[in-house]
């Protein structure tokens, strides 16, 4: 994604310093070292009153509009970015290379105003506008494919997820006893499906963080139902053996994939852990990783809002 590399602004602001303080003046060394501030703070709330003082000082509308795109990369705020898709559009056509704080190309600054239009369009459902703006962004800056992959990625499984539905009847093998289990149950307005391994780092140590999402579900009622990513002999026993060791044998349903329906192919599951909210109809209402802030916010909507530990995922 189009980053800022901190090191590199300090070095260019001291830089500034170094070569030209003795001619600027008091009021142009403060507002440099203001632009340095929106650049480098990470807080929000310190970010807001940067930004604030920085719009009394007369910075440069384009710097304040870089720093505010920069911040929400930073904080993930989707919705933010596409709300500065606004503000950005009347001014594609007005980039100033000279002011200009992380971008050397015209292109590279249309390229984030289409992206932050797709976003727009993305929250919009305006499918058609999506993908011709997303387009667009690849093409002026070829080099941010890495920003603008993971949202083709989504919509596309957003796409696909609408023609799945997981039907009442469908069962799968149940990992710790002879019978099969089913994958939903139709009494539950929402079914809570969780695709993991013992194998997985990032599931075995953040297991306290599914353990708290096994509770939270139990408290509606919700039996959880896991599901091993791989299929084999091995892998299943050590799973087994990952939850006898860890006491998890009544915290969810933990089952196994059947090989006769593929189910993790029919789900698009491509990374572990990923876990999947199910409707009472079978129709898929999420399908991600569980420290995306939409599963919190779809679960909500089920499920009393409780506040789970924050995940981070583990590279």
């Amino acid at each position: 994604m189009i980053s800022l590399q901190t090191p590199f602004l300090s070095l260019l602001i001291s830089s500034i310093y170094c070569t030209f303080s003795p001619l600027l003046s008091a009021e142009t060394l403060s507002q440099a070292a203001l632009i340095e501030d929106l650049f480098t703070t990470h807080s929000t709330k310190e970010f807001n009153q940067t930004l604030a003082l920085a719009s009394k000082k007369n910075v440069a509308q384009q710097i304040i509009l870089e720093a505010r795109f920069i911040h929400y990369v930073d904080q993930a705020d989707n919705h933010a970015l596409a709300e500065l898709s606004k503000e950005l559009l009347p001014l594609q056509n007005a980039f100033d290379p000279h002011l200009s704080q992380i971008f050397t190309l015209e292109d590279d600054w249309k390229a984030i105003v289409k992206y932050t239009v797709a976003l727009a369009n993305l929250e919009q459902g305006n499918a058609t506008a999506f993908e011709s703006n997303i387009k667009q962004a690849f093409w002026l800056s070829p080099r941010q494919a890495t920003a603008f992959a993971p949202h083709v990625e989504r919509f596309k499984l957003a796409l696909a997820m609408e023609s799945v539905q997981i039907l009442p009847e469908l069962t799968q093998s149940n990992l710790l006893a002879d019978k099969d289990e089913k994958i939903i149950e139709p009494k539950n307005n929402i079914n809570i499906l969780f695709f993991w391994s013992p194998w997985s780092r990032e599931f075995t140590e953040t297991v306290d963080d599914f353990t708290a999402l096994c509770n939270r579900a139990k408290k509606h009622d919700i039996l959880i139902r896991t599901i091993i990513a791989e299929q084999s002999n091995e892998v299943n026993q050590d799973a087994i053996s990952f939850i006898n060791e860890s006491k998890l044998n009544d915290s969810a349903l933990w089952l196994k994939e059947d090989p006769s329906f593929n189910l993790s192919t029919a789900l698009r599951i491509q990374s572990i852990p990923t876990v999947i909210l199910i409707d009472k109809h079978g129709k898929i209402q999420f399908n991600g990783h569980p420290s995306s802030p939409e599963f919190s916010t779809t679960l909500d909507k089920y499920l009393a809002p409780s506040k789970l530990p924050h995940q981070t995922p583990i590279e």
